[in-house]
């Protein structure tokens, strides 16, 4: 019993260093060799940590080859645009220029419903105001409106809007995170002076967030909730 547990312990850590060497991606997005890869990676693991007669060092060198050959695979897509068609396919039109393309959809398994789904789900009350519905590589369906039906940014309105970066999270509840601090140019006095305006300890934060141009959003625990700005 303390064999399997050490063995579990062990696979664990070393499944989730080589997962994290893989790179980051949802299940969702994964192509082909990583899909495959990650399937592979379960199995060999689980053999060491349940059969004791296959040595650690056997199944940990099987894990590195199939980590190995992910990493020397996505090497060579990046490299070679014939093979990354190949092993990940290409994009497939299922609605162009407003118009459903049956036979994608036949080839690609994909029902009508399934596309009005995601419509529904992007936002838009019906399939007549999407111009492209797109099947992507990795499975998801992007889908892009006609002009009249899309979103009106500032650009449309001719307005200069300055841009203001992203929000960073520089305290998390109750506490500072200086990473984030410094992305957003700023330092712990700065937080220190919100806070004090604000009327309001460390402690109480749920969460404070800054941008690149200096605006801050405070939120405070349980009923304790406001915003401000900094000057």
């Amino acid at each position: 019993m303390s064999a399997i547990l050490i063995r579990t312990v062990l696979f664990y850590i070393i499944l989730s260093v080589l997962v994290r060497l893989m790179g980051k991606r949802q299940i969702g997005e994964l192509q082909l060799p990583e899909f495959t890869a990650a399937i592979l990676l379960s199995e060999l693991a689980a053999l060491p940590i349940t059969d004791r007669d296959i040595p650690i060092l056997h199944g940990i060198l099987a894990l590195a080859v199939v980590v190995s050959l992910e990493v020397i695979v996505s090497f060579i897509c990046r490299k070679c645009p014939r093979i990354r068609k190949l092993l990940d396919g290409e994009p497939v039109f299922l609605i162009y220029k407003g118009e459903v393309l049956e036979h994608n959809l036949t080839r690609t398994r994909i029902s009508l419903d399934e596309i009005f789904a995601q419509v529904r789900n992007d936002g838009y009350r019906d399939i007549s105001e999407v111009e492209y519905v797109i099947l992507e590589q990795t499975g998801k369906m992007s889908v892009l409106p006609k002009a009249n039906t899309a979103t009106v940014t500032p650009g449309d309105l001719a307005l200069n809007k300055p841009e203001t970066g992203m929000a960073h999270a520089v305290v998390i509840d109750g506490r500072m995170h200086e990473i984030f601090l410094r992305k957003a140019n700023a330092t712990p006095g700065d937080v220190t002076r919100i806070l004090a305006r604000a009327g309001v300890r460390l402690s109480d934060v749920l969460y404070l967030t800054l941008d690149e141009s200096g605006k801050a959003t405070l939120v405070l625990k349980e009923d304790r909730k406001g915003g401000v700005s900094r000057p």
